[in-house]
């Protein structure tokens, strides 16, 4: 009963175009709403595919119910010798024949539109790491020509917040413009990983050493969640998405903020934090765009230009917001944890590469003072 009142209060939600539903419910049978043409296409060919199966399942169960009471021993006790009739065999091969090919029409025209690529206006590229994401928007650049590039990572368990979605909830989200034709570029770093979206009817392969690409057309705005859907290893089940979907005019909004150079201060304290960013190492795994004062070109490590605007830090394990339906960045959290990250990272996130492979963690000679901590801290909340 509890099962019935969902299905029908969902219905009449749906009928009143209140919400969608663009993530996973419990007791869902069915797909997640669309949100592009090409996943309307594949909703619509497995409605139409699923009535044909109906219909051919319940005549083949009609003549074998008229066949076992028609043919029964009771009727029939002397057996019939026909050994064949080609009328029958000839319908029954032309048949499932032209079924197939009713079938292969629309199946062939969804597949070819499905890898269509309709002069885009945005790429976005994609790439798969254990286990997470980057993103890169290659169109776009700011005067040193680098591109918006960031790191993506799942939000631990214990750092949800309240009306955060448990193993959906992500860092950094992609934003992506609707009514706009877009392109998607996915590949691997080091083993095969899978970019799928359900709303957007999306799931395309990223394979090490190879680019593969699709198009997306989105039709409305809404935030659709995604996930790697190909076994990567220990923590594959990590390796989730958020797929932001704004207006064109948001969107261009949103491109502005991200393409605006790193604020630089005359604070004596915050120059000495980006002359210690450079001397203790940290540009040669970082990259701050522009790099003046720092010299910041590294790939290693994630990308820190607008760092102080994340509401989270190591790789979601830090949360810098004290409103979750705001996530507006408190700085006094985001200053804590910078303090913590730098001071430990090992404590905080174990295993990772900052502290394995960074020179003022790995050389005693070279730990960082309370005093150059404080000054990369004032540097670091500037980058906003």
């Amino acid at each position: 009963m509890q099962y019935i009142l969902y299905v029908f209060t969902t219905l009449i939600i749906l009928g009143n175009n209140v919400s969608f539903m663009d993530y996973a419910h419990p007791y869902q049978v069915s797909f997640q709403d669309p949100a592009t043409p090409v996943m309307e296409g594949i909703i619509s060919l497995h409605h139409d595919l699923l009535f044909m199966i109906t219909v051919i399942g319940i005549f083949v169960a009609w003549v074998l119910f008229r066949t076992t009471l028609n043919f029964h021993h009771t009727r029939n006790p002397v057996p019939s010798d026909i050994t064949h009739n080609a009328t029958i065999e000839v319908i029954w091969t032309v048949t499932p024949s032209l079924i197939l090919m009713v079938i292969a029409v629309p199946s062939f025209a969804l597949i070819y539109s499905m890898d269509e690529v309709i002069d885009p206006a945005v790429t976005l590229k994609v790439q798969g790491f254990q286990w997470y994401w980057v993103y890169e928007y290659s169109d776009y650049a700011d005067k040193e020509g680098n591109a918006i590039s960031f790191e993506s990572y799942m939000v631990a368990e214990d750092d949800l917040e309240e009306g955060q979605l448990r193993l959906l909830e992500v860092d950094n989200r992609v934003v992506l413009p609707t009514n706009t034709h877009l392109r998607v570029l996915v590949t691997a770093s080091d083993v095969l990983h899978c970019w799928a979206v359900p709303s957007l009817g999306v799931k395309i392969d990223a394979c090490p050493g190879r680019l593969n690409q699709i198009s997306l057309f989105i039709k409305r705005e809404g935030v659709y969640f995604g996930q790697c859907t190909e076994f990567c290893g220990a923590s594959h089940a990590n390796m989730r998405f958020k797929v932001i979907a704004v207006s064109p005019t948001d969107y261009d909004t949103w491109l502005l903020n991200q393409t605006k150079p790193a604020i630089e201060w005359d604070d004596p304290l915050v120059l000495e934090g980006a002359s210690v960013f450079k001397s203790a190492g940290c540009s040669g795994c970082h990259s701050l765009k522009p790099t003046a004062n720092t010299g910041a070109k590294g790939r290693l490590g994630p990308n820190l230009t607008h760092l102080a605007s994340r509401t989270y830090l190591a790789a979601g394990l830090l949360n810098n917001t004290s409103d979750v339906d705001t996530n507006i960045v408190n700085e006094s959290y985001l200053q804590e944890n910078l303090r913590a990250w730098i001071a430990d990272p090992a404590s905080i996130k174990p295993g990772n590469l900052m502290a394995s492979q960074g020179a003022v963690y790995t050389d005693p000679d070279r730990a960082l003072t309370e005093s150059q901590i404080s000054a990369l801290v004032a540097y670091l909340t500037t980058l906003k």
